[in-house]
């Protein structure tokens, strides 16, 4: 047995700092009152005002913690420490029951080629080529144009893409020598795009590499992420937020391991409310 569905959402290492943060802090809350017994008797008190001083440390914590706690997670404008995303799947643990936890400082959403450019694409691709549409009679490799695999039998276009090159001109970054243009799959016409902003389950199935960039546009680094089985998305999410998590990362591309195809790119969203 896998040693992910062994630990359940233990293996996700953003839950286990919680949980040891929160298990801790339960051990210490628990000695507060045996603590404070012994504080009143050894000043003179007896039961009742030993009672006192419990209900009243118990009344304000009621009254304070709520308040205290959204209050004091919220320094300088950011969100909420551990935010919820939706739907994803921890090894061990019925779907929807446990959800991704992610720091809201390293929110990020999993894009896909944008409409604008993929109509661009369609008529000319980013070496200058028509796209060369076909039928897979097989399927299974990530469509970029809506992050989910092609199915047996459906008609396809390979173009060339920079996706690089195409966020430059966004944010007027000059990757140089770091600008490369790959072949991805898109449908030869609209389609509906993704089904959400998460890592997509179909894509778990397959090793990925992730590649961190600088917002002047060279790499940082890069990781790889191992192949899930069971199509959990939870490795890639978390891997992706910890890039993220370093300010000087704009972006990460996800790519394929074996052709090193571009897949994905990953951007920082703005803080959750």
């Amino acid at each position: 047995m896998q040693r992910s569905v062994l630990l359940g959402p233990l293996a996700v290492r953003q839950f286990r700092l919680l949980w040891l943060a929160a298990t801790t802090s339960a051990l210490g809350s628990a000695f507060v009152p045996v603590a404070m017994a012994f504080a009143v008797l050894g000043i003179g008190g007896n039961a009742t005002s030993l009672g006192i001083v419990l209900l009243a440390g118990t009344v304000a914590g009621l009254a304070s913690y709520q308040v205290a706690g959204v209050w004091a997670d919220r320094p300088a404008g950011r969100g909420p420490a551990v935010a919820i995303s939706p739907a994803l799947r921890v090894p061990g643990i019925d779907p929807g029951v446990m959800r991704t936890l992610e720091h809201s400082r390293t929110s990020f959403e999993v894009r896909a080629i944008a409409p604008a450019v993929l109509a661009e694409l369609r008529s000319a691709d980013d070496a200058g080529n028509a796209p060369v549409v076909r039928t897979d009679p097989d399927g299974g490799s990530p469509l970029r144009c809506c992050l989910r695999r092609i199915r047996p039998g459906e008609q396809v276009a390979l173009v060339s893409y920079a996706p690089l090159r195409r966020w430059a001109r966004e944010t007027g970054a000059r990757p140089g020598p770091y600008d490369e243009v790959g072949p991805v799959f898109i449908h030869p016409a609209e389609c509906d795009g993704p089904a959400g902003t998460g890592y997509p389950a179909a894509f778990a199935t397959s090793a990925r590499v992730l590649r961190a960039y600088h917002a002047d546009g060279h790499i940082l680094g890069g990781r790889l992420v191992a192949a899930d089985p069971d199509g959990n998305p939870v490795p890639v999410e978390s891997a992706l937020a910890e890039m993220l998590a370093d300010p000087a990362v704009a972006l990460v591309h996800g790519r394929a391991v074996g052709f090193g195809c571009f897949t994905f790119e990953a951007r920082r969203v703005r803080e959750l409310s």
